[in-house]
């Protein structure tokens, strides 16, 4: 987990951010900017075979290596083949927008898309944590535990994902106009976006159940299902929509996969990871939602759009925390996060 960081998460984007500006500067504009992303992706990609050398050495002999190809292929490929359809499924909304000469509409739903998945962050933090949980639990059989990890994290990706959501909601005009007055078009695409990112946040790590319990063939069929889904719906509603029709699309589609998810993983293990404790951050929820709106209404009228912006986002997350602390958090919740705290002090040692 920490190489895939160090590689990855720091590298990579470290590399492209620097490499970018640089060529830039040096006047390659777009070509720049492609060349920076190659070179990141090629440094990156030696960096992570040398972590793998780390771990297992390549130059080590392998007669006496005990290999089960088969079996692994038969785990991996599909795995492999999910991950190549959501790269590609990915991108179908702006080409989509592109093939029916809407290009207008690109610019400002590829920028609503950047904002919306801002609260994917901390859940696909989560993600990373919970997978090696998932796996030792299901491999020892301790169901009851990992019905309650599951609650858990998905009450936590909720949770962190509620405020992000509802500062994106409220405030999406303005944010929208720090790009420019036209992109304020978006902000109902936003919106919708934002929702598909939080129904996301709110299904847990269903998808990362499905494939560490063994079900690597049901994450394919799944990741067709999304995109024969994405593609038909951006179909129907792009031509006549543009992209507030491709929001749409993909949130719809987003939703239909995590449903779905939920849905097998109830029949395969029998876990749910909804129950009355979701009400807490739902409360929260409404309460700094109501008051931030309230308060705001006033603010249009005294500030500027930024400083409203600051003050408002401000606002509510103060009184959406300390909403959640007077609320209190259950003696599960404060036993499971001690574990996730303790197993990510163990990976940054």
């Amino acid at each position: 987990m920490e190489y895939k960081v160090y590689a990855e998460d720091i590298t990579l984007n470290l590399l492209k951010l620097v490499l970018s500006v640089g060529l830039l500067i040096a006047g390659l504009s777009v070509m720049g900017a492609m060349t920076a992303h190659v070179i990141s992706l090629t440094v990156t990609m030696l960096l992570l075979f040398y972590f793998v050398h780390r771990l297992i050495p390549l130059n080590r002999p392998l007669s006496g290596a005990k290999r089960n190809s088969a079996e692994m292929l038969r785990f991996t490929l599909p795995l492999y083949l999910s991950r190549l359809l959501s790269k590609f499924s990915g991108s179908i909304e702006t080409l989509v927008l592109g093939s029916f000469n809407i290009m207008s509409e690109v610019g400002i739903y590829t920028t609503a898309l950047r904002l919306s998945s801002i609260g994917s962050l901390f859940h696909y933090s989560l993600q990373r944590i919970a997978v090696p949980m998932i796996s030792d639990l299901h491999d020892r059989g301790k169901l009851g535990e990992l019905n309650r990890v599951y609650q858990v994290m998905t009450k936590w990706g909720m949770t962190f994902n509620l405020p992000i959501f509802l500062t994106i909601t409220i405030f999406a005009k303005p944010l929208l106009a720090i790009f420019g007055s036209d992109f304020v078009a978006g902000a109902n695409g936003l919106v919708i976006l934002a929702f598909g990112t939080l129904f996301n946040a709110s299904t847990g790590v269903c998808g990362s159940i499905v494939t560490m319990t063994g079900h690597s063939k049901l994450t394919f069929a799944n990741s067709i299902i999304y995109l024969g889904t994405n593609i038909a719906l951006d179909l129907l509603f792009i031509p006549q929509w543009g992209g507030l029709g491709a929001a749409l699309a993909v949130t719809l589609s987003g939703i239909l996969i995590n449903v779905l998810r939920l849905i097998e993983i109830f029949t395969l293990l029998r876990i749910w990871p909804y129950d009355r404790s979701f009400l807490k951050p739902l409360t929260a929820a409404l309460i700094s939602a109501g008051a931030t709106f309230l308060i705001n209404k006033q603010l249009m009228l005294l500030v500027p759009s930024l400083l409203q912006v600051a003050i408002g986002t401000l606002l509510l997350w103060s009184i959406y925390t300390l909403a959640i602390v007077l609320l209190k958090l259950s003696e599960e919740d404060r036993l499971i996060l001690g574990r996730l705290w303790g197993r990510l002090n163990t990976w940054r040692s």
